[in-house]
């Protein structure tokens, strides 16, 4: 992408601007793409076909939670007249969209261990992919009973991507708090995020 091209849905004529890698110089062929998705809050995509495979943080109206990347950025360098890597995406397991599942986290800073837990109140969905260091199935509760209005909370979890804005809900009217209390009175609610 270079400077001044436009990215994104234009809301006005519905024309949707992505990047495309081709197969080869003479071979159009899309095997991946880079596209904002304005679903929920919007957010950038890499996709291979249609399955998502990286995402940034979502677009909060005034600055993106987590830098948006595309597979490479590069700058000019004026005076050795070449492009330098500026800084690229995916930089580790953890950038894999979905790669601990639902309600997995991620670790990107355990070197020696497997990198995905469950979050508090959860288990692997499967023991044995776990045993081979596959967390793509994710987690499931440990207790199905009694969890709504039993005067359960809420367990704060650090350092993590906020969920998909598209297959979440979003209300930027809410404070924390508010958010919170709105959670707690909805049953099917398992989390709330600023």
């Amino acid at each position: 992408m270079l400077p001044n091209l436009k990215l994104g849905l234009d809301g006005r004529t519905g024309l949707n601007r992505f990047l495309t890698a081709w197969k080869s110089p003479d071979d159009p062929a899309t095997c991946r793409s880079f596209r904002l998705n304005p679903n929920g809050s919007p957010q950038l995509f890499l996709y291979e076909g249609q399955i998502p495979r990286w995402r940034s943080g979502h677009c909060n109206g005034l600055r993106w939670t987590d830098e948006p990347r595309s597979v490479q950025r590069f700058t000019w360098h004026e005076q050795m007249a070449k492009w330098d890597v500026f800084w690229s995406a995916p930089t580790d397991q953890c950038d894999n969209y979905g790669r601990c599942g639902a309600y997995g986290k991620c670790d990107p800073y355990d070197a020696y261990n497997f990198k995905c837990t469950c979050l508090p109140g959860y288990q692997p969905k499967s023991i044995s992919d776990w045993y081979l260091r596959d967390g793509s199935g994710g987690c499931i509760q440990k207790n199905l009973t009694g969890m709504c209005n039993n005067g359960e909370g809420f367990v704060k979890v650090e350092n993590v991507k906020v969920p998909d804005p598209s297959t979440a809900r979003v209300d930027n009217n809410l404070d924390l708090k508010a958010c919170m209390e709105q959670c707690l009175r909805n049953c099917s609610c398992t989390a709330y995020a600023s």
